[in-house]
């Protein structure tokens, strides 16, 4: 299992995950607030299943500074810049 992590989505389909103890719009404003189509947690665990593991990852809850929440359609560009399916 790993740590939770916070993520922003720039332009619809670039994620960008950091640490909970930075705050949203601190990113944001780094990047261009004006781009950030969504904002929210994600959560990334490990199950070990025979031979191999499973990695899932999960969007959830939304940014309070930023006014965004987080979309379920996030979850695909997080898995593939980190590599996952």
């Amino acid at each position: 299992m790993f740590d939770d992590c916070k993520y922003i989505m720039i332009d619809e389909t670039i994620p960008i995950l950091f640490p909970c103890t930075i705050a949203h719009n601190v990113v944001a404003n780094a990047l261009g607030r004006n781009k950030v189509t969504s904002a929210g947690f994600v959560e990334i665990s490990q199950e070990a299943v025979d031979w191999y593991s499973i990695i899932e990852v999960n969007v959830y809850g939304g940014s309070v500074s930023l006014k965004l929440f987080s979309k379920k359609e996030d979850i695909f560009f997080i898995k593939k810049m980190l590599s996952i399916d």
